[in-house]
């Protein structure tokens, strides 16, 4: 971001930054032809011959070529890489960067997420030089940065989730447990794909939720804090504890079966030797599982929203769904998810005069119970 930022004001004093200098660089990023990485690379040609015919595998051309070995998977499979990426690769192999790739321009602007990511890092910067009194005030607390449009999370219905669960009966255990999880926690797809085993309570019925494991084309995959640098400990049903068992022995009988080969990551979900797994590739099977059986489009984060909707529904409160998601404040849960907080209401309110004011079809009281539901 700093790449974008400094050309702008990197030549300003910090005392120098005015508001309207950071409200001039936010109507700049939003401008067409912004974006340093305009221009992408499109496979023409099928490099796995290609590297058959000069004895080179996957790892090596990754290794002499300065990228992941995922980077070269996706230009195997004809994807879209970063017109550096496609360079270094053409140099490797020895062939013009025009005979192995189709170069196309993106003039599309920067979205306003990620120019509030910007605004975000300029104010962090200029909130520590308030803080050593370097400058008087913080400009970036009073400049005007994009809004970012408010959108109702979506969540899969009822029997969506009846479909995907019947589904999941014909896909592989490890597969099958990943999207439990990502179900009955509401966890990020990262938190999953960084919980190891070592956090989990058997005891208790809980994981401890206080990291994520990430990807960055320069570090490759990588463990951080979670996205908000909180813990949380979430309690997990009977049904998802003997899910978690079964998985536990096939876990084991995968790592006697690779032998010396086991890599030892100690994460639950990892790859066939034991080693990290990428956490784009949870998004890319759900893809792909989701066109298998006919599903809706999945994507990890959607399941996180259904689980706070299904909350809502049962009567949880705001606090109980922002400890679970882990949001830093409450406040958060209840933006994110308004629209559900006044449908749950509003069903509430229904069953209440349902039972109260309205005259039932048929007894709703019998000699010993008195009964009343609510259904989602």
């Amino acid at each position: 971001m700093l790449l974008r930022i400094l050309p702008a004001i990197g030549h300003l004093k910090l005392v120098d930054i005015r508001p309207a200098h950071l409200n001039a660089l936010y109507a700049n990023l939003a401008e067409v032809g912004i974006r340093r990485d305009g221009q992408k690379a499109i496979p023409k040609i099928e490099i796995a011959p290609i590297l058959k015919d000069r004895g080179m595998t996957r790892a090596g051309l990754a290794n002499a070529a300065g990228v992941s070995a995922t980077t070269i998977t996706a230009i195997t499979q004809g994807k879209r890489v970063n017109l550096s990426v496609a360079e270094s690769v053409s140099n490797t192999i020895g062939e013009p960067l025009e005979s192995l790739f189709t170069i196309e321009s993106n003039a599309t602007p920067l979205s306003v997420k990620t120019i509030l990511e910007h605004h975000r890092l300029c104010s962090t910067i200029l909130r520590q030089a308030e803080k050593e009194m370097i400058v008087q005030y913080n400009a970036a607390a009073k400049a005007t940065p994009p809004k970012l449009p408010q959108t109702e999370a979506e969540c899969f219905q009822p029997e969506e989730v009846a479909s995907i669960r019947d589904a999941l009966e014909r896909e592989p255990l490890k597969w099958k447990m990943l999207t439990h999880l990502l179900l009955i926690t509401g966890c990020r797809r990262g938190e999953i794909a960084g919980l190891s085993w070592d956090r989990i309570d058997w005891d208790n019925r809980q994981i401890k939720i206080d990291r994520a494991s990430l990807y960055s084309r320069t570090i490759g995959i990588y463990e951080d804090t979670t996205k908000t640098s909180t813990t949380r400990f979430i309690k997990l049903p009977m049904e998802t504890m003997a899910l978690l068992r079964e998985y536990r022995l096939w876990y084991m009988e995968l790592q006697m079966m690779n032998g010396d080969k086991w890599e030892n990551s100690g994460y639950l979900f990892v790859k066939e030797n034991g080693s990290p797994m990428h956490p784009d590739s949870i998004t890319d099977w759900m893809g792909k599982f989701a066109n298998r059986h006919g599903l809706p489009r999945i994507n990890p984060h959607k399941f996180r929203h259904t689980m706070a909707s299904l909350l809502y529904f049962s009567g949880a409160d705001a606090v109980a769904v922002s400890k679970r998601l882990g949001h830093a404040k409450v406040s958060t849960t209840q933006n994110i998810y308004a629209h559900f907080i006044a449908q749950a209401d509003e069903q509430a309110a229904e069953s209440i005069a349902d039972a109260i004011l309205r005259q039932p079809k048929k007894p709703v009281f019998t000699s010993n119970e008195n009964i009343v539901k609510l259904a989602f």
